[in-house]
């Protein structure tokens, strides 16, 4: 059984921790640590406590990985996009929105490609039958459905702080890395839950 209140408070289960991964949100480049450190969250998604930030070369190259890994699923849409530059313009709306189509796929399909990467190998997150047989199950798209509402509201509440205290010069940005990094938890912990339960 997928545990919510496990998935969201889960951050705050450690605030050195917790400090450490908003720092490392904020900065360019640093920050592909914290899609490392989100697939050790879902490596063991029923554990209440964060995992700890050590071996940080491991965690940055684990996230690279993740990041290419979400850069090839979302290449189709973004040739499709670009095509539609170069087609005449009674065209480059059909066009347009098969780009659409495309990159909601990369979306959806995206979470358990993911998974199969952090539990297995780089190699998993293209056996596309496998990562599809898991997104194809009717409680996988409950679950999608619910994080993408959750985490929509959450970033919305965040940013409404973000513009609250734009006064500030620091202040958007850590709310940033908090949206950033509470978001990565959550979600990782949720999928690393349901990808369990899928099998």
């Amino acid at each position: 059984m997928v545990e919510w209140k496990n998935a969201i408070f889960r951050v705050f289960s450690g605030w050195k921790t917790l400090l450490l991964g908003i720092i490392i949100s904020i900065v360019p480049i640093l920050n592909f640590a914290t899609y490392g450190f989100a697939l050790e969250c879902a490596r063991k998604p029923y554990d209440k406590k964060l995992p700890s930030w050590r071996r940080f070369g491991t965690l940055w190259v684990q996230g690279l990985l993740a990041i290419i890994i979400m850069v090839l699923y979302a290449l189709p849409a973004a040739i499709a996009a670009l095509f539609s530059f170069a087609v005449p313009e009674e065209n480059a709306v059909f066009i347009f929105i098969i780009a659409g189509i495309l990159g909601l796929l990369a979306y959806y399909f995206l979470p358990m490609a993911w998974l199969a990467y952090a539990l297995g190998d780089f190699r998993a997150a293209f056996d596309f039958g496998h990562v599809m047989r898991k997104c194809l199950r009717l409680k996988y798209v409950g679950v999608w459905l619910v994080v993408l509402i959750v985490s929509f509201i959450i970033a919305l509440v965040l940013n409404f702080l973000s513009f609250a205290i734009a006064i500030t010069i620091i202040g958007p940005f850590i709310i940033a890395g908090v949206i950033g990094f509470w978001l990565s938890v959550f979600a990782f912990t949720i999928y690393g839950q349901l990808y369990e339960e899928l099998r």
